[in-house]
């Protein structure tokens, strides 16, 4: 079990830290670097054999402009517009594209619509060839804003 080290800093990620606001920033709180740290203590410290730190925050970076999510998702007639979308239809149009599972996670806002927050592309260990997603992590409804 590796051991899990509270250590993104400045001096870690300063160089990749642009490229970080602009491709996975903290839409939530917009506090970036402790969200950054929590992604790497959640989900980086499992391929720290495989990737440092920097290396996992710029595969990333890689990752993120390697897909076009919004692109794949207009092609299947998908357009994020504040309409009521059909969760099977928003996982086919990603699994046709990409011929591996996504997982679709939602949230119920305060006025009791369920939105669509995340969208999950699954990677193998390597950070390069895609995988399928274990959809039961999917908490979508049938159907959701997006």
């Amino acid at each position: 079990m590796p051991k899990i080290q509270y250590c993104v800093g400045v001096f870690q990620i300063a160089h990749l830290e642009s490229d970080l606001n602009v491709v996975w920033p903290n839409v939530v709180t917009g506090n970036n670097k402790f969200f950054w740290g929590h992604e790497w203590n959640k989900h980086g410290i499992c391929s720290e054999s495989k990737f440092d730190q920097a290396k996992y925050f710029q595969t990333a970076i890689n990752m993120r402009h390697s897909i076009d999510l919004l692109s794949v998702l207009r092609t299947g007639g998908i357009v994020p517009n504040g309409a009521s979308k059909a969760k099977q239809r928003v996982e086919t149009a990603i699994s046709s594209h990409f011929a591996k599972d996504p997982i679709l996670r939602c949230k119920t806002a305060s006025n009791g619509q369920v939105l669509l927050t995340e969208i999950v592309i699954c990677f193998d260990d390597d950070g390069v060839t895609l995988i399928n997603c274990n959809k039961a992590r999917s908490n979508c409804a049938r159907s959701f804003i997006f």
